[in-house]
């Protein structure tokens, strides 16, 4: 089975996870060759486990020069799948694609568009995909409930995370921002979007201005915009917030978090989520789709209702004023991660997708 994967992996923490079942692939007989960006930090991993690496992924939906380049490979490498792993390498591998003897098969790892815009359609509703892997089965029924794309074409393979990548992460000294190493600190990690609903973190943690040892810290893209900050300063303890914007590796500020919070409206399944639970830092989550396959309340953690700035701000007060939870709940994550969300499982299940494809193209 010769497969090409399509996927920019700019972040080499990041995009680990993917990168691990794109090497378990390998391991297990599937001759891979992945497109990516120029400059993707991950090139020596995938050289490292003999993965052949080429320089070329699409710039838009629409990228004439990406298209011709991969329906050329496509003609040349005799390849039996395209796995395609955003929007814009979706487009161009189903315009590239178009009758050449190759199946498509596309990822998604959050609801998927509204039908109202119209580019989704050369993306994850373009009817020349063959299967959809979605991360969650959140996202799947979503799919299955908009009625735009067949069941048959839809499969949940959650991405598998490897624990032990995390074992020898050391929590960082906030020290430097005022915030002293005895401080409880409840942290956030995502970049600003209506739907990742941070607006709701900051209103519930102004509730908790009684507390002078605790402190938030928000991280992700545009945590240090000014709208964020405005909301910032109505709060009566603004001086306990702390923004640091975008930072390419999160992992040591999520180990020294005391809790980790996802206040999200919606989630496909989280990674934040999945990092701070290999951390063994208890999270807090609001009841957003993938979190709560992730998430036993009251045993790994706890869960709110979304948009619920009341429920956010007493799960944080128990978690402050129980700290024994915080140890037990960071344990029972990583437990439960260890045992249900492996890299093994992710390549089984995917190569799993990949026959099914494949058969049914061979059924045509």
């Amino acid at each position: 089975m010769k497969v090409l994967i399509i996927s920019q992996y700019h972040n080499a923490i990041s995009n680990r996870s993917e990168a691990d079942i794109v090497i378990g692939l390998k391991k297990n007989g599937v001759k891979i060759t992945v497109l990516t960006i120029s400059n993707s930090p991950l090139k020596p991993l995938f050289y490292k486990h003999g993965i052949r690496v080429l320089e070329g992924h699409p710039q838009s939906k629409i990228d004439i020069k990406a298209l011709w380049l991969l329906r050329q490979l496509i003609k040349e490498e005799d390849f039996d799948l395209i796995h395609a792993f955003n929007s814009k390498a979706i487009s161009v591998s189903c315009l590239a694609s178009f009758g050449l003897p190759v199946s498509v098969v596309a990822y998604i790892g959050a609801r998927d568009p509204s039908v109202f815009d119209p580019t989704a359609f050369l993306g994850i509703y373009n009817p020349g995909i063959d299967a959809i892997i979605c991360v969650s089965d959140y996202v799947k029924s979503d799919l299955v409930a908009r009625k735009i794309v067949s069941k048959e074409k839809l499969f949940t393979v959650p991405k598998g995370i490897d624990l032990n990548l995390y074992e020898n992460i050391s929590p960082v000294s906030l020290v430097s921002f005022d915030i002293p190493d005895s401080a409880f600190v409840v942290m956030g990690v995502a970049n600003v979007r209506p739907v990742k609903g941070i607006d709701y973190l900051i209103k519930a943690f102004a509730q908790l201005h009684q507390y002078n040892d605790m402190y938030l810290v928000l991280v992700g893209k545009d945590t240090d915009s000014e709208k964020i900050h405005h909301l910032i300063l109505q709060c009566q303890n603004k001086g306990c917030i702390l923004t640091l914007g975008y930072q390419p590796n999160v992992l040591p500020l999520m180990k020294r978090a005391n809790v980790y919070i996802q206040p999200s409206i919606s989630e496909g399944l989280s990674k934040s989520v999945m990092e701070a639970m290999s951390l063994r830092t208890p999270v807090i989550s609001t009841r957003c789709g993938g979190p709560e396959d992730l998430i036993e309340d009251q045993v790994s953690g706890l869960l709110v209702e979304t948009a619920n700035v009341d429920a956010i701000a007493l799960a944080i007060q128990k978690l402050y004023n129980q700290r024994e939870l915080c140890q037990q709940f960071g344990d029972s994550a990583y437990k439960f991660l260890s045992e249900s969300y492996t890299i093994t499982s992710s390549v089984e299940q995917t190569i799993e997708v990949y026959n099914a494809v494949l058969n049914r193209y061979l059924r045509r």
